[in-house]
């Protein structure tokens, strides 16, 4: 089997942990490839604020209520890896504990 074969495996059969996991790391790897793109471009600042209009959740309830998706998406778009391990983590104490 090759990486994409187990990959499709592991998000087909895996337990809900390790999907999460796998959208986690597919979201940074896509949000990372937009951000190296950016960055030789010249719109890093441009980048980021964007991404942190849209994707992250705002303080003002009107704008939250017009942008309901970034309850969800401000855990997962960040630009740092660690930040992945560390879900992973909580995620593997929570399935442990609470499963």
């Amino acid at each position: 089997m090759n990486i994409r074969d187990d990959i499709k495996h592991q998000f087909m059969h895996g337990n809900a942990i390790m999907k999460i996991l796998l959208v986690n790391v597919l979201i940074y790897a896509v949000q990372s490839i937009f951000y190296l793109i950016a960055f030789f471009s010249g719109y890093k600042d441009e980048f980021l604020d964007f991404i942190r209009t849209w994707f992250g959740i705002s303080s003002d309830m009107n704008v939250f209520i017009t942008r309901p998706w970034t309850l969800f998406t401000n855990v997962v778009m960040t630009l740092k890896i660690y930040f992945i391990y560390y879900q992973y983590v909580i995620f593997i104490f929570l399935w442990e504990n609470f499963h």
